[in-house]
């Protein structure tokens, strides 16, 4: 199984859990890849199945969801939108963004940019970043603000 895309999911790994408790015979062997790495050892073999953000369409490899989580705001101590339980996307792209570097994470950079440029919005970018680490620093250090799923918040 290809794990894609710092696919830091709970659910992902309490379902994996209950498998193997289901399963205990059966082996599992987790690869760590990155998504364009991802469909190539699902094309090759190497790999059964594969969870990511996304990858590019391909023919021969079929992307379903199986499952989501809300989209939640995430602003540095202090900032103006701290004060709000609820925002609009329009209130969220007034403000200079973090993203995902389309490199490194090209499934979730893709769902996040089309988000915040539908309706032909133009947000300003103010970095990108490589991980979730690197993503929650540079919020929290004042870069920027960003959006994330509440699955890798929790």
């Amino acid at each position: 199984m290809g794990i894609a895309d710092g696919l830091v999911q709970p659910l992902l790994s309490q379902r994996l859990a209950q498998w193997r408790a289901m399963e205990p015979r059966t082996g599992l062997v987790i690869s760590e890849v990155r998504a364009s790495e991802l469909a190539a050892g699902l094309r090759r073999w190497e790999l059964d199945v594969g969870f990511s953000f996304g990858v590019d369409q391909e023919r021969g490899l079929a992307q379903e969801s199986v499952w989501s989580y809300p989209l939640v705001v995430l602003v540095p101590t202090g900032h103006a939108l701290a004060v709000h339980s609820e925002l609009t996307l329009p209130q969220v792209i007034e403000h200079p963004l973090v993203v995902c570097d389309p490199y490194y994470k090209p499934g979730v950079h893709r769902q996040i940019d089309a988000l915040v440029r539908r309706d032909g919005a133009k947000p300003a970018i103010a970095c990108q970043a490589a991980s979730l680490a690197g993503f929650i620093t540079r919020i929290g250090s004042g870069d920027g603000i960003g959006l994330a799923d509440e699955g890798h918040m929790l």
